[in-house]
């Protein structure tokens, strides 16, 4: 299937979100359309209580919108599927009625009480994330008995869901870094993670200080006679596949989402694992640096915690809020952290109930599991080297 002025516009849309996540509204708003659905969200739902912790819902009243935040317990469809081995394949997409038939949910409390107020009773689930007992999910919202989803509103959602995967997971590593005042290229050095900007050849034309260190180190992955290069040609040979498909997309003449690859490291190592992503055309990363695609670097032996700007940017935390949530992931306790930041031990109980508050959660358990879930927004689940990879 080529790409069409649709497509083309909510791809455009999804990875500006990477950059600038106040486009996701549009993009659900759009998208929404599209499928025929009265409305369309993202949302992030632990397993153990079903209690929502992220949600993005433009068309849905605000005060409505923070009210389903509580409405998770009392979802019948994810009462009957959360248990199901659909929810642990993320890039499934799923029609409600999988799970339950619409005479079923309309006799129920739960939509007598909470989706009658919406004007909906079937839902069209993307799942992007799935893993740690939390699981994310796009979802389309439909009315009362508006049937089946036709073939063509299927295939969108089944096409736009690996690009949501792979804008989140940008945005996420981005950490905010696109938004600051700062000079950009600063910005890119300040994050920990490898973060590589290339043409369509794969010629890179920006690197941040961690992805130069990465390749110094000539482990299964370097920067050879202009390109990034993997040691291995058959690996090479896939990255430069999807480098090529990912820039495509970014020029508007493909619909491919680019893809995730291990590089094999010579040090016998755990593999890197690279995120070929395409990148905005009305973006920073393309008007500074004129990038076609972006490849992500994680070494899985030295995953980075998530920079402040962008967990304030997840789950609305003041910048004080942020970082007592950072130093609750490195595993400190509350009188460490008032030691460090130079506060009361009251005043950190204060701001522990403003994240339990923000991300749903009960527990300091519960809300560092949700922590380190978020910060990997969407991780991508790694194929083989020399698997097919869909959409390129």
């Amino acid at each position: 299937m080529g790409t069409n002025d649709g497509l083309d516009k909510l791809l455009e849309l999804i990875y500006e979100a990477a950059e600038r996540p106040e486009r996701w509204a549009e993009f659900l708003i759009r998208s929404a359309e599209a499928m025929g659905a009265r409305s369309g969200n993202l949302i992030l739902v632990d397993r153990e209580d079903l209690r929502l912790t992220l949600e993005i819902a433009p068309q849905i009243e605000p005060k409505l919108a923070l009210e389903m935040r509580e409405w998770g317990p009392r979802d019948i469809w994810l009462q009957h599927s959360v248990g199901s081995p659909i929810w642990k394949q993320p890039g499934r997409v799923v029609e409600s009625q999988e799970f339950l038939p619409d005479e079923v949910v309309l006799k129920s409390d739960y939509y007598h009480e909470c989706l009658i107020r919406l004007g909906i009773s079937q839902t069209l689930c993307c799942l992007l994330l799935a893993e740690a007992g939390i699981f994310c999910t796009l979802n389309y919202y439909y009315a009362t008995r508006a049937g089946l989803r036709t073939p063509e509103q299927l295939e969108l959602a089944r096409r736009l869901t690996p690009h949501v995967q792979r804008a989140l997971r940008l945005h996420q590593r981005l950490g905010g870094a696109v938004t600051t005042g700062v000079a950009l290229a600063e910005s890119l050095d300040n994050l920990s993670s490898g973060f590589v900007l290339l043409n369509e050849d794969c010629h890179p034309v920006h690197m941040n200080r961690a992805a130069e260190a990465m390749l110094r180190k000539q482990d299964g992955l370097s920067h050879r006679n202009g390109s990034l290069a993997a040691s291995i040609p058959q690996e090479d040979a896939l990255l430069r596949t999807l480098v090529r498909a990912a820039a495509r997309t970014t020029g508007g003449a493909a619909a491919s989402s680019g893809g995730v690859i291990r590089v094999t490291r010579r040090s016998g190592r755990a593999s890197w694992v690279l995120t070929i992503t395409p990148i905005s055309p009305n973006g920073q990363l393309f008007d500074r640096f004129r990038a076609r695609a972006v490849v992500l670097v994680t070494d899985p032996d030295s995953a980075p915690l998530p920079a402040i700007a962008h967990l304030r940017s997840i789950f609305g935390f003041t910048g004080a809020e942020a970082e007592v949530a950072r130093l609750l992931m490195l595993g400190l306790d509350r009188q460490e952290i008032a030691d460090q930041l130079l506060i009361s031990l009251n005043t950190v109980r204060a701001h522990l109930r403003n994240l339990f508050g923000k991300t749903g959660t009960s527990s300091q358990a519960k809300l560092v599991r949700a922590l380190f879930v978020a910060a990997r927004m969407v991780p991508d689940s790694p194929r083989q080297p020399f698997d097919p990879v869909p959409g390129v």
